[in-house]
C-alpha cells in the first residue's frame, strides 16, 4: 500500500501513504534509518507536484531546488508490515528557501517515528547562486502552512 493524499487545491499539509516492505527494514528488522529519507523524498516529490512545480517548470523558469539542510530526530519505530504516514508541512517561506517539516507516523500504532526539517534553496540554473522564489511557487507552497 503506497498512496499519496492530497487535493489540486493544495489547501493543508500533503500525506504519503505506505506500508513497510522488506526491503525497508534492516537486520534487526526494524526500518533503516535513512529509508526515512527515502520516504520523506516521495512526499516532497508530491507536495512539488500537487503545486504545480515539475521538473520542466523549474528548466523552463532558469531555476533549481537544492537540499541544503536535513534534519531528523528518531522518537519511534517501525517494523516490516507496518503501516506509515508521512505529512509535509511548509514551516517557514523565505526570500530564496522553503523549510519543510516532515513526520511520519506509525499507522499500526500511533507513534510518531520520525520528525524533522528539510530545507531547499532556489538557486539560479545558470549562476548556481541563490536566487528569489518565484511568486507562483510562493503562492502555491504557501497554501501547505
Amino acid at each position: 500500500m503506497s498512496s499519496v493524499v492530497y487535493d489540486r487545491t493544495m489547501t493543508g499539509p500533503v500525506r504519503y501513504r505506505r506500508k513497510v516492505r522488506f526491503w525497508d527494514v534492516d537486520a534487526y528488522g526494524h526500518v533503516f534509518n535513512v529509508r526515512y529519507f527515502v520516504y520523506w523524498d516521495d512526499v516532497l516529490c508530491d507536495a512539488f507536484e500537487a503545486a504545480g512545480v515539475s521538473f520542466e517548470a523549474e528548466r523552463n523558469g532558469g531555476y533549481e531546488f537544492v537540499v541544503a539542510h536535513l534534519d531528523c530526530d528518531y522518537v519511534g519505530e517501525a517494523r516490516l508490515g507496518d503501516e506509515l504516514t508521512t505529512t509535509i508541512t511548509v514551516e517557514r517561506l523565505g526570500r530564496t528557501s522553503i523549510v519543510f517539516a516532515l513526520e511520519t507516523v506509525n499507522d499500526t500504532t500511533g507513534e510518531v517515528v520520525v520528525r524533522g526539517r528539510e530545507v531547499y534553496v532556489v538557486i539560479d540554473a545558470e549562476t548556481r547562486r541563490p536566487t528569489p522564489i518565484p511568486d507562483e511557487v510562493r503562492e502555491a507552497f504557501a497554501a501547505l502552512g
